[in-house]
């Protein structure tokens, strides 16, 4: 059945299905996913095996889905899930994930101010808040095109940067004092930071499903020129610089500011957020076949994804309040 609705958002369509659904699973998927075959009979056995509340598998970008949209599935931040074991899931995205429907009716359905995204965290967060578990099904497949442009990459990071502050301001014990979500499992995907070679090609499809066993996560230094506030801190140089050049006291009486040794800190926060970029882009882009001079095109436009993916999220955040100075509500 097709059901037309006024646009209302995401989470509101998604409850108008359940509604509508008959069955005792519902299973989402998104308008640019296409189902492998036998989708949902993996996901049935999976319920029929397990007492989990909810289900979720891979979502795979398509080969040769197009220049762009193939530096998109390498960039960081797309709709992955995180895993806490091989068959557990701590969070598994919209576009791949079936609810028991009791179980959704109980916890009142997907919350409607989710209107772009956010909302698939916000229903696994849920569902581990009753005790429930998630789980995941490595053969339940969706084939899911990535944004084609990096207009559309930047506008979809845009958008993930004000649901995370929507879901910051509903699960603050969720997020630490830099605004950052705690994760227990593991993020999982081809964009994902990595910190040394490849083993067993990532797993089935390349799509890293052995990346718990093979591959370290990154520490804190290694992840800090990912965060969005890496930005701020470039801000911060880049003003004291402009200052101590203008206004020369500001120099002499604040030498750790200065215009020298900002512009020095400058140059070294700058460096690292490049090379963070460059060396990301790199080794998401290495295990691909083909000869090298053919990925140079490729290479230097996930490179700017994975620049533009911090700042996105930056610029998205605070339209929904959610900044390193904003007052904590516990």
């Amino acid at each position: 059945h097709l059901i037309r609705t006024a646009n209302e958002g995401l989470a509101s369509a998604r409850n108008t299905g359940m509604a509508a659904a008959t069955g005792e699973i519902v299973a989402y998927i998104d308008v640019d996913a296409r189902p492998e075959r036998h989708w949902l009979v993996y996901l049935a056995i999976t319920f029929t095996t397990t007492s989990d509340a909810a289900v979720g598998g891979p979502n795979i970008a398509p080969t040769g889905a197009g220049g762009v949209a193939d530096s998109v599935d390498r960039a960081p931040g797309g709709p992955i899930h995180v895993l806490v074991s091989d068959r557990e899931a701590e969070h598994i995205p919209g576009c791949n994930m079936a609810i028991r429907k009791d179980c959704l009716e109980a916890i009142g359905g997907f919350d409607p101010r989710f209107r772009v995204a956010g909302d698939d965290v916000d229903i696994c967060w849920r569902i581990h808040e009753r005790g429930w578990t998630i789980g995941f099904s490595p053969a339940a497949m969706v084939w899911h095109q990535p944004r084609n442009s990096v207009r559309a990459y930047y506008k979809q990071q845009f958008g993930y940067g004000k649901a995370e502050a929507l879901l910051e301001r509903k699960w603050p014990q969720k997020y630490n004092r830099g605004g950052q979500p705690s994760w227990s499992g593991r993020i999982y995907g081809t964009g994902a930071a990595r910190s040394q070679r490849w083993r067993i090609y990532y797993g089935t499809w390349g799509s890293s499903l052995f990346q718990s066993v093979y591959d370290r996560a990154p520490g804190t230094l290694a992840s800090l020129p990912l965060m969005p506030e890496w930005y701020l801190l470039i801000a911060l140089f880049a003003a004291t610089s402009v200052f101590g050049l203008v206004w020369e006291p500001f120099f002499f009486e604040t030498p750790l500011l200065g215009s020298p040794v900002a512009l020095i800190a400058l140059g070294v926060v700058v460096a690292a957020l490049a090379a963070r970029a460059a060396r990301g882009a790199w080794l998401a882009q290495r295990h691909l076949p083909g000869p090298r001079r053919t990925r140079l095109r490729p290479l230097a436009v996930t490179t700017l994804l994975h620049l533009a993916q911090p700042l996105a999220r930056l610029t998205g955040r605070p339209r929904q309040g959610l900044t390193p100075w904003r007052r904590r509500t516990r």
